[in-house]
């Protein structure tokens, strides 16, 4: 069975090392869009810009993590929109509206990765016996077939329908 490269990065799971890059390049990329909203002033907004990040770090590594990403993004684009603002009052209440928004989006974000991982659990699994489905099976079975024709060893599978 075929899978779509992003049905493939979104099921990816990152390991220790693999987080350690994405969190670095995160906050590179954090520092770079700061930078650049600094240099625009208060002609263009870079929320999106801003957000990339936090969606990466939350969807790959968690929630905590992408809650300390979201606080780090929020504060440089509250030091980037410093120079810029004449009330503090404003910059405050801006900084309290980007907090929620990215808040916001950090649960939902969180919330939709958990779903999907227990849909897909859930689409792999009988609901009444507990064991894998013919989906599930269907693809092992196609793993194992394959790697027995690439060592050149036999196989024998066994199939057994139980609700039926």
């Amino acid at each position: 069975m075929t899978t779509t490269i992003l049905g493939r990065a979104v099921r990816w799971k990152a390991g220790i090392r693999d987080q350690i890059i994405l969190l670095g390049l995160s906050l590179v990329w954090i520092l770079l869009a700061g930078l650049a909203h600094y240099l625009t002033g208060p002609q263009y907004e870079f929320h999106l810009a801003f957000l990339i990040p936090v969606l990466a770090v939350c969807w790959f590594i968690g929630f905590r993590p992408g809650v300390l990403t979201m606080l780090f993004s929020a504060a440089v684009g509250m030091i980037a929109d410093w120079p810029h603002v004449s009330d503090l009052r404003v910059l405050l209440l801006n900084e309290v509206v980007r907090l929620s928004v990215f808040f916001l989006f950090v649960v939902l974000v969180d919330r939709l990765r958990s779903a999907i991982e227990i849909e897909s659990t859930f689409a792999r699994v009988d609901a009444l016996t507990q064991l894998p489905n013919r989906r599930d099976y269907f693809e092992i079975a196609g793993a194992e077939i394959t790697r027995s024709r690439r060592y050149g060893h036999p196989l024998t599978l066994i199939s057994m329908d139980l609700d039926n």
